[in-house]
């Protein structure tokens, strides 16, 4: 009766411990369990836990936990819950709308046929964002629908948000997000890998919280573009690899780009003084920094504006009232998101510089925000003909592949938004990172996966595509290595980073849409 109770109700909190076997309280006791209740020891971890067993007609007790991981090195999956390995899928408000697959709320975390559950975290408020989470779903679809991982296991990913309602969470409320979304992820479910987040400071944010949980997780931004996160302290031990990679290029170059190869060779702003206005969290001061010193201290003045003031009438009107006085020849916004740099042209109409040239980074090349049809023709004519720098959109064969797969099953050209490629590519170099920690059982976690993360650039070239993935597998599965090539681009990582340098993009608005200018190479 137990077995059959737990796996129809799904009830698997507040049990109570009784004589060596679980059972839920009030639901039945030792003296009207009889010993048929279970047959096999799968019945056991589906209703119980993992590595509960079928002794004598019972269940015998999960094992105790202190995080998900310990669940998958003792029984192979499962969640931590109250302190014992659960085989149901526990809920979580800010992780309740995206999955892959959809029914995965319905399928138990151990057993047979359980999947290996990775995580995302992305502001799902934000259409960017959103699209994001459909790359990596794309990736798990495919790599699902091929070889799948070792032993014939599945993969899963849940979609975790940190931006809360229209990603308008921002300080300590959005601290508060990150904080529960990676407890949830690297702490109740035990991932061993997550994709995200978008933006570099709540990379700082995420890190953080990963030292102080010691969670053996990794961190793969697909977006996260801060020089300070080069150097940020990602190890849970000395000698550990570090447990933050990312597949985008770091602002180091992008800002150099915008320096030499953009605004110096303009026609009209070359030479003359740039306005550098930029959200003052770790993306924008980072690339505000750099091209500051690439440009030239004497030819370029900074003007930062907080995140929460972006909502505010008065400090915008401040900020606009501040660049008109400086008169510059060219006005260079970074935001992380494209709505924000619409909010600070708005900001601009009607006066002086709202006629000057203006350049944006990656963050603002979202079509839906940036082209929306709907924006005050003013704003439209400050946007027409501006240019922007972001890691370079691929092209080629492999990427038109992953292109078509996003349009028939999201109806969205992952073209119109950057940064899509490397959320897919970042789905595959952890799944990697997972068939090498994975190959002598389920024993392992991030640390593990990101030793396996560091055996991708060295040995035969593999595309990142669903028909090479079973060499690669294969390959890793033996205690080999590969070399990826990502669909982003070439993904060189460097093991001591976590970083793989890549190509930059200029980019410019032309008759509604984003064209690209020219790709500069690393150096």
């Amino acid at each position: 009766m137990l077995a059959r109770l737990l796996r129809g109700t799904g009830i698997l909190l507040g049990l109570l411990v009784t004589g060596g076997t679980l059972v839920a309280s009030g639901a039945c006791s030792l003296g009207n369990v009889t010993q048929d209740d279970c047959k096999s020891d799968d019945e056991c971890v589906l209703a119980i836990g993992p590595n509960s067993t079928c002794v004598a007609g019972y269940c015998t007790d999960p094992p105790a936990c202190s995080t998900g991981h310990d669940c998958r090195k003792i029984g192979g999956g499962g969640a931590c819950v109250d302190g014992v390995c659960v085989s149901a899928f526990p809920k979580h408000p800010q992780c309740s709308t995206l999955f892959e697959p959809t029914d995965l709320p319905d399928r138990p975390l151990a057993g047979p046929d359980a999947p290996l559950v990775i995580g995302s975290i992305f502001s799902i408020g934000e259409t960017k964002d959103e699209v994001l989470t459909q790359s990596v779903r794309v990736a798990v679809r495919e790599i699902n629908a091929s070889d799948k991982l070792n032993r014939g296991q599945r993969m899963a990913v849940v979609v975790c948000d940190n931006g809360g309602e229209n990603n308008t969470a921002t300080g300590a409320a959005r601290d508060e997000l990150n904080q529960a979304a990676l407890d949830y992820l690297a702490g109740t479910l035990g991932v061993p890998y997550i994709v995200g987040p978008l933006s570099s400071s709540d990379s700082l944010r995420l890190i953080a919280r990963l030292k102080e949980k010691a969670y053996p997780t990794v961190l793969i931004s697909p977006s996260a573009t801060s020089p300070a996160l080069t150097d940020a302290d990602d190890r849970l031990a000395m000698g550990e690899p570090g447990l933050f990679w990312r597949t985008c290029p770091s602002d180091t170059r992008q800002g150099v780009v915008m320096a030499d190869d953009v605004i110096e060779l303009d026609p009209v702003v070359a030479g003359g003084n740039v306005a550098v206005v930029y959200v003052s969290d770790a993306y924008g001061q980072g690339l505000a920094t750099v091209f500051r010193d690439a440009y030239g201290l004497d030819k370029s003045q900074l003007f930062p504006i907080e995140e929460a003031k972006l909502s505010d009438a008065g400090a915008l009107a401040t900020l606009a009232a501040d660049v008109d006085t400086y008169n510059p020849a060219g006005v260079l916004v970074i935001t992380v998101q494209a709505g924000q740099t619409v909010e600070i042209l708005k900001a601009m109409v009607g006066k002086p510089v709202a006629g000057r040239k203006f350049f944006f980074t990656d963050g603002a090349k979202d079509a839906t925000k940036l082209l929306a049809p709907n924006l005050a023709a003013e704003v439209k004519q400050m946007i027409a003909g501006s240019q922007g720098t972001a890691p370079a959109s691929p092209s080629g064969p492999i990427y038109e592949t992953f292109r078509a797969n996003m349009k028939s099953q999201f109806q969205t050209d992952p073209a119109d938004f950057s940064f899509t490629a490397q959320a897919y590519d970042a789905t595959y170099v952890g799944a990697y990172g997972v068939i090498w920690a994975s190959r002598d059982g389920t024993d392992y976690d991030g640390r593990q996966v990101a030793e396996g993360m560091g055996r991708l650039a060295m040995g035969d070239l593999i595309d990142i595509t669903s028909t090479a993935w079973p060499k690669g597998k294969s390959t890793l599965a033996a205690g080999g290595s590969i070399n990826i090539a990502g669909t982003s681009g070439p993904l060189n990582f460097d093991p001591a980073t976590g970083e793989a340098p890549g190509r930059i993009e200029v980019w410019a608005v032309s008759n509604d849409n984003f064209v690209t200018v020219t790709v500069k190479d690393p150096p």
